[in-house]
């Protein structure tokens, strides 16, 4: 088998180097997602394997399609930006309401 000789990714490649034999499912699961960043899964079983790399391995995963596809990494980044930018505005929204919340609260002679 030449799974290991026959890779393609450069990124890949050189964790190999870095690491011994015992961490070779880290390496099995680089090669997967990269195989996945080549070609997209069809079927949701292969999509669930491939979102779950893709959480697993973030900081990976961008390197791994900065080296494929430098179009794909700027759209991967602009959506992660975007994603982060929606959290915030959830997340401030929330505390406004909870603020609000806790105001009527107050008002209608419940406790701090």
């Amino acid at each position: 088998m030449s799974e290991y000789t026959s890779i393609e990714s450069l990124y890949i490649k050189n964790k190999i180097k870095e690491l011994s034999w015992d961490k070779h499912s880290y390496i099995d699961n680089l090669i997967r997602l990269y195989k996945f960043i080549k070609s997209p899964p069809s079927q949701w079983l292969a999509d669930m394997q491939y979102a779950a790399l893709k959480s697993q391995y973030k900081e990976e995963y961008l390197n791994l399609l900065k080296e494929f596809s430098l179009e794909l990494y700027e759209v991967e980044l602009q959506r992660r930006k975007t994603f982060f930018e929606e959290r915030e505005r959830y997340l401030l929204e929330m505390k406004k309401d909870e603020h609000l919340s806790k105001e009527d609260w107050l008002r209608a002679g419940g406790k701090p």
